[in-house]
């Protein structure tokens, strides 16, 4: 279990290239409906705050855990776990207890779990909001589909006939 708090949990920041191509070829005009066009853009200030918290205060937490695995743990231990065949026969025990009763590595390992914790949250929160947007493109491709197919309300032919 340290081994994971320690090492694992570096998220990475999804990408949302659709939309991205769609600004920065200025074809965001093309989207008429502007609950959508806010979805976006709701969902890219949510890949923001995530992009943020995970480079500027997640990187740098780990930064300090490093530190924490270079100074006061044994990790060929931690990697024998992992990969068995290293021979830790002549590497020294981890004292976890000496190591979680000093204050400081409790503090820097309770922010990394807290800030692994609150990007999960945003992630999750990024998921919604796709989901949500999905469903508002559904919607309106659905009603341009009703719209292109709807007979016409005067000469009671469809637009194609």
């Amino acid at each position: 279990m340290l081994y994971d708090l320690l090492w694992n949990s570096n998220p990475t920041v999804p990408v949302l290239n659709p939309y991205s191509d769609i600004k920065n070829t200025g074809k965001i005009v093309a989207i008429k409906n502007r609950e959508i066009r806010e979805n976006f853009t709701a969902l890219e200030l949510t890949l923001s705050s995530l992009n943020s918290l995970i480079q500027d205060r997640l990187m740098v937490q780990q930064m300090r855990i490093d530190d924490i695995l270079v100074n006061d743990v044994n990790f060929v231990r931690f990697l024998n776990i992992r990969e068995p065949s290293i021979d830790i026969d002549d590497k020294s025990q981890n004292n976890y207890s000496l190591i979680l009763n000093n204050q400081k590595i409790r503090n820097f390992l309770a922010i990394k779990l807290n800030l692994t914790y609150s990007a999960i949250i945003n992630r999750k929160e990024y998921r919604d909001k796709i989901a949500s947007l999905i469903e508002l493109l559904q919607i309106e491709i659905n009603s341009e589909r009703l719209t292109k197919y709807k007979l016409h309300p005067i000469l009671n032919i469809s637009p194609h006939e």
